[in-house]
């Protein structure tokens, strides 16, 4: 009885909300990880779960280090600052140099847990932070003579 109604209350909707229906239905199961990341013994595990636990596990400081890093980007923009692919790899170089007798530079990536794409996102904000820095920061040559003794 209830299965005829509910037919009978969808027949009723206009055409208008039966595709939204649609559109609703299609965009849930296209992007279902985004409320269901993972199913465990046909359990979902819902995506509010997994954010919670990660904010108790260590979201202070992963949403403290987003406001900074949206801070530094917009602070670059608003100042005309860029960095180049060229300064980037020059930057990445001297890193690389670093590791040479170590197991190169890609092996330390990996044991610090470090992809090349997220490292280079962090050298490239050190890089921005630095020009937006050096114009608040005067070194006279008596600081550099006594930082070199």
């Amino acid at each position: 009885m209830e299965k005829k109604s509910f037919i009978r209350k969808l027949g009723s909707l206009s055409l208008v909300s039966k595709l939204l229906i649609v559109i609703v239905v299609l965009a849930v199961m296209q992007y279902k990880y985004v409320f269901v990341p993972a199913v465990v013994n046909n359990q979902p595990i819902f995506s509010w779960s997994y954010i919670a636990r990660l904010h108790e596990l260590g979201g202070p400081t992963v949403m403290d280090g987003l406001i900074r890093e949206r801070l530094v980007r917009q602070a670059a923009k608003e100042s005309g600052i860029e960095v180049s692919d060229e300064e980037l790899n020059v930057e990445i170089d001297k890193w690389a140099e670093r590791f040479e007798e170590s197991g190169g530079f890609e092996s330390w990536l990996s044991d610090q847990g470090l992809m090349r794409k997220d490292f280079e996102e962090q050298i490239t904000l050190n890089l921005i932070i630095e020009r937006l820095v050096e114009d608040l920061v005067e070194v006279t040559d008596e600081e550099v003579e006594e930082s070199d003794a």
